[in-house]
């Protein structure tokens, strides 16, 4: 082939860099690409650098970059016609979409391609062998970055597996670590709004509200607290739309539901196909990978707990209120288990609320089963009274249950399975291993050997499931007096109600049926617990009067 060269080009430098394609090194910077090509120039009269292009920070697997896309509008604006770069890795690392261009688009439109230390110049006379080294070139590039995705997907995977954080940042409420990038630390300010949040949440506002408030009282929406903190340069985030970023229902949202203010890492929500699409893919919530106590937690397991339980019930917002209704998604029937409905009706000019068991159309389901939200309130204020005095006389009966044998012989009892059980494995594992040895002996034939060998090794593993069924039955009996501590104390809190809210039901009360406008059933919170300790309560009273004589 001729050399094709003309009198004077304009040329455009490209240059690019990015650490996913491994690009790491002194000698790959833009700078030293820049200068690299410019003594280049100097040694070709005939070029004319008129414009310089850069893409740092984009990979070279597609052609989607901001600085690549001005070079190809300048090239059909016919402002340049040479294009001039270090190696054909800088011009693209996808190996289609690279021999495109270079054997097919540039050429068409009568461009110069110059790849310098590749020794390229599309305008130079072309060895028959040429037509098989650039492509096999373009692909070596290409392999080079399918590989290396490979290795950085493995390696990221590793990290998130052991709870290792690498988001580019961090979620809003905590900041990485100064000593180590992989760790969360608490971010204070943020934090506070996020434990307001699910305050807010909890007294029984809704997203929307909680959203209004935070944009009345002007605290920074996580895009513009991000957006301004020290770490965030290239930050970007795809919540942000068109116009002033502020709090929303969704954002709201996102933060009451993440599991990462609990202290568990929660990664891998999305995936790409591969190396050459950037379009991420949802990942469904059971494939995540969660690792608990990676690090401090911003709110507890229980007012999460609680907000999550909040999200499943109905909240019906009061009229011009924005709080969601007292009982709402709390009163059942008892009948048929559906939520019942509010409903407010006017008689003599006076105003009487109902909960009441009615279809959509306001048709009664279940009759009889209604009852005047007043008396409602005052039946549950009463018995959650009740309840809590029932709970502080039963914790000072449990003060002294360590002195008291009962849970005591349930241990001891379930300690003495195990070992028994234990001496037992023990013996099958030394009859298989003498078996063996008989075997090899020929004290036994391979039939005897296979039977008796088959019926030791089900003992064996039935032993060990039974094993672990009383370790799992002594822990609980161990973990019982922290669970009913638990129960109390969270009782305790609201030793001295007057008055119920929003935020006590829903902390103390787990759902309320509706028997008749006389007749209530409570189901409290850590009811099990309750019920668990009126049983000992009991069983230890009637061992006292034995001991009694």
């Amino acid at each position: 082939m001729k050399s094709s060269k003309k009198e004077c080009y304009f040329a455009g430098a490209y240059t690019r860099l990015s650490q996913d394609d491994g690009d790491k090194a002194e000698s790959d910077s833009i700078r030293n690409q820049k200068e690299l090509i410019r003594n280049f120039q100097k040694s070709h009269s005939e070029i004319h650098i008129v414009e310089e292009y850069s893409d740092d920070g984009y990979s070279g697997v597609n052609f989607e970059r901001p600085g690549f896309q001005k070079m190809i509008t300048d090239i059909h604006e016919k402002k340049i016609d040479c294009i001039i770069v270090k190696d054909l890795s800088r011009f693209g690392r996808n190996y289609i979409e690279t021999g495109k261009y270079i054997e097919q688009i540039f050429p068409a439109l009568g461009v110069r391609f110059i790849a310098i230390n590749d020794n390229y110049d599309s305008a130079e006379k072309r060895q028959p062998g040429d037509q098989i080294i650039l492509p096999f070139k373009n692909l070596v590039n290409d392999a080079y970055s399918r590989d290396l995705s490979v290795k950085i997907r493995s390696n990221l995977n590793a990290k998130r597996q052991i709870g290792d954080y690498v988001g580019a940042f961090a979620p809003y409420g905590y900041k990485k670590a100064e000593d180590n990038k992989n760790q969360l630390t608490i971010d204070w300010p943020a934090a506070k709004v996020v434990r307001r949040i699910f305050q807010l949440r909890i007294e029984g506002k809704s997203n929307a509200v909680i959203a209004d408030i935070l944009n009345q009282e002007g605290i920074p929406c996580p895009y513009d607290y991000k957006r301004h903190s020290p770490d965030s340069r290239n930050f970007a985030s795809g919540f942000h739309g068109n116009g002033e970023a502020s709090w929303s229902f969704n954002a709201i949202n996102r933060i009451l539901t993440n599991q990462i203010y609990l202290g568990t890492m929660v990664q891998g929500k999305s995936t790409r196909p591969n190396y050459k699409i950037k379009k991420t893919v949802v990942i469904d919530q059971e494939k995540w990978i969660r690792v608990k106590n990676t690090h401090e937690a911003i709110i507890s397991q229980r007012d999460f707990d609680i907000v999550q339980k909040l999200a499943g019930i109905d909240t019906r917002i009061s009229t011009g209120e924005g709080e969601v209704y007292l009982f709402s998604g709390l009163v059942l029937c008892e009948k048929c288990g559906d939520t019942l409905i509010r409903r407010t009706v006017v008689r003599n000019h006076t105003r009487y609320t109902y909960y009441g068991c009615y279809d959509r159309k306001r048709t009664i389901k279940c009759k009889g089963v209604v009852i005047r939200e007043d008396d409602l309130e005052q039946a549950v204020l009463t018995s959650i009274q009740k309840h809590i005095q029932t709970l502080l006389d039963i914790d000072k009966l449990l003060k002294h249950v360590d002195e008291m044998p009962l849970l005591k012989r349930e241990t001891d009892a379930l300690t003495e399975l195990v070992a028994s059980a234990k001496n037992e494995l023990l013996r099958y594992q030394n009859l298989n291993e003498s078996l063996y040895r008989d075997y090899l002996e020929g004290i036994v034939d391979q039939d005897e050997y296979l039977d008796l060998r088959n019926i030791y090794s089900t003992n064996e593993e039935r032993l060990h499931k039974s094993i672990q069924e009383l370790d799992r039955k002594k822990q609980q009996v161990l973990n019982k007096t922290s669970s009913y501590q638990r129960c109390i104390e969270l009782f305790r809190e609201f030793g001295n109600i007057q008055k119920l809210d929003r935020k006590t039901l829903v902390m103390l009360i787990s759902h309320i049926s509706v028997v008749s406008k006389k007749k209530i059933k409570i189901c409290f919170t850590y009811q099990d617990e309750f019920d668990d300790m009126c049983y000992l309560i009991q069983k230890m009273k009637g061992e006292h009067e034995i001991w009694q004589g």
